[in-house]
């Protein structure tokens, strides 16, 4: 092939209708999603309906993670998360009744789905063609929009705070904040490590921040109370037994590991540390801009999610595509090679949600190409100065305590 996929798309949508057609293409899955479930009265927001469910049955002395609970007019998802949030919206729910706190939830998780989506589809970034970030929306389920998902507003806040302030700790605190809802939000600290900052000064930050999470995360472990064991239950027979998502935890399925042996989490570790450095990597030599960086990591984090969930693919598509324009400048052979990986990858994904594909479906095809995709960036970027990192890592060695003899 001569011309990268992402020139050759663009030629392609010079014709009007085919350009119509790639925008609908792109919108397909949610308008489609949502119509159906209004053609065939399917339920709508199931998973913020969750959360209500659980805050009304701790008022009426129910536990939140039995599978049937007495809550009118609802028709939640399995309640997953910590009794902490369903201790702090139940007065809301004692406020404003069942079919208010639920309106107050679509007035946060619409406006943070909408937030979302002008980011990684409108937002104007240099070296991000349109049509790379049409075909990522497109590849997404659209039920992921109709679900309802607590995500989108906490993942919304985050990049709101990122793009806002100049300053580290407003992005943190979002981050952290996530985190008390679902606890691997933290894994969009990664932005941290992408900064266009001394080396140095990111691994401190990202490491202060990284033990603050931690610390939170531990304060609700502890905090949970009597609900502990349900909540625990809960999380292994829904997420990870019936719903493991795309990401490692359905690769180490697949290749009969489990999710939660030591073998699992061995390899779990070692390939998270591998996309973190050619995560740094393409930051580093990729010649990306400041708010390119920022959508790297909070792209590419989503890889770290052993769970990785639909919505994430939102951030996820986008991500992968800046990985594949960091080489435009460099290895052409690679960039060329690796922009029709990425199209295979939505292509794809696109046919597994279309047109049920099972055997699409029950591999981790997306995780595994995703993943060969930003270590194959990243390695190429990186390999022109591999004199250098061979010295930085000889002298990080030579300072290690122990190092030097007598």
């Amino acid at each position: 092939m001569t011309v990268d996929a992402f020139r050759q798309i663009q030629a392609w949508t010079r014709n009007r209708f085919v350009a119509i057609g790639l925008v609908l293409l792109c919108f397909e899955p949610a308008i489609g999603a949502s119509l159906a479930r209004l053609l065939h009265h399917g339920r709508w927001f199931s998973d913020w309906e969750a959360v209500v469910c659980a805050a009304h049955a701790l008022r009426t002395g129910q536990n939140p993670y039995t599978a049937h609970i007495d809550c009118p007019g609802l028709d939640p998802a399995a309640f997953v998360y910590a009794p902490q949030v369903a201790r702090v919206f139940a007065p809301v729910v004692g406020v404003l009744g069942i079919d208010g706190a639920r309106l107050l939830g679509l007035c946060l998780i619409l406006p943070g789905m909408a937030y979302v989506v002008w980011y990684v589809v409108a937002r104007r970034f240099e070296n991000l063609p349109l049509s790379a970030r049409l075909m990522g929306f497109a590849a997404v389920r659209g039920s992921t929009v109709s679900t309802g998902n607590i995500g989108f507003p906490m993942q919304a806040l985050a990049i709101w705070a990122r793009l806002a302030f100049r300053a580290r700790w407003p992005f943190v605190a979002a981050v952290v904040a996530g985190a008390l809802v679902k606890p691997i939000f933290l894994v969009n600290l990664l932005v941290l490590l992408v900064e266009d900052r001394p080396v140095v000064e990111r691994l401190r930050a990202f490491l202060v921040s990284a033990l603050a999470g931690l610390a939170v995360v531990t304060a609700v472990l502890l905090t949970a109370g009597p609900l502990f064991a349900a909540w625990n239950m809960s999380l292994h027979d829904v997420v990870l037994t019936q719903q493991p998502g795309s990401g490692f935890a359905k690769l180490a399925d697949f290749i009969g590991l489990g999710s939660g042996g030591p073998l699992a989490l061995g390899l779990y570790a070692m390939i998270s540390l591998v996309l973190t450095a050619a995560v740094m990597a393409i930051a580093e030599w990729g010649d990306l801009a400041d708010d390119e960086r920022v959508l790297l990591g909070l792209g590419l984090a989503q890889l770290i999610n052993p769970r990785l969930n639909d919505y994430d693919l939102y951030l996820l598509f986008p991500g992968l595509a800046l990985a594949v324009m960091a080489l435009r400048r460099g290895n052409a052979l690679v960039f060329r090679r690796l922009s029709w990986l990425y199209v295979a990858l939505t292509i794809g994904n696109i046919l597994a949600i279309t047109f049920s594909v099972k055997a699409l479906k029950d591999l981790p095809s997306t995780y595994v190409g995703a993943c060969a995709l930003v270590v194959i960036s990243g390695a190429v970027v990186a390999w022109p100065h591999r004199v250098r990192l061979r010295r930085r890592v000889e002298v990080a060695l030579a300072i290690l305590p122990g190092s030097r003899a007598g």
